[in-house]
């Protein structure tokens, strides 16, 4: 059994000059090093803006906790509104319950367009 693989098999490899066969490796190696080199810089790229919107959907939770708290209030101040129309529709409070109402619709609203800047920016 012939153990010299390059007789046979390999004449152009046998006939290369060591130079040659040794610099297709360094180009082979090069090449490797440059799409490495490109990989890392774009997997780094796409980690930061990973972490920009995480950042930006913690922010947004946030903001969200907020327009549930007043949209609750809202509701549980319609609800009393609604009770004291009922019990007694001629009440100064209903104009004060009233004015209680139009306020936290505001503070609603105002939280709405915070959570929807939070989201698109």
């Amino acid at each position: 059994m012939d153990l010299n693989f390059s007789t046979p098999e390999w004449p152009l490899i046998q006939g290369c000059a060591p130079t040659t066969i040794g610099g297709a490796i360094v180009v082979a190696l090069m090449v490797w090093a440059l799409v490495s080199w490109s990989y890392r810089r774009k997997v780094a790229q796409l980690k930061a803006e990973n972490g920009a919107w995480e950042a930006r959907l913690v922010f947004a939770h946030n903001k969200e906790a907020i327009v549930s708290e007043k949209r609750n209030e809202l509701e549980a101040t319609v609800q009393l509104l609604s009770n004291q129309i009922t019990a007694n529709p001629n009440s100064p409070e209903i104009a004060a319950m009233t004015q209680r109402v139009a306020t936290v619709a505001r503070e609603l609203a105002s939280a709405n367009s915070a959570l929807s800047k939070a989201l698109i920016l």
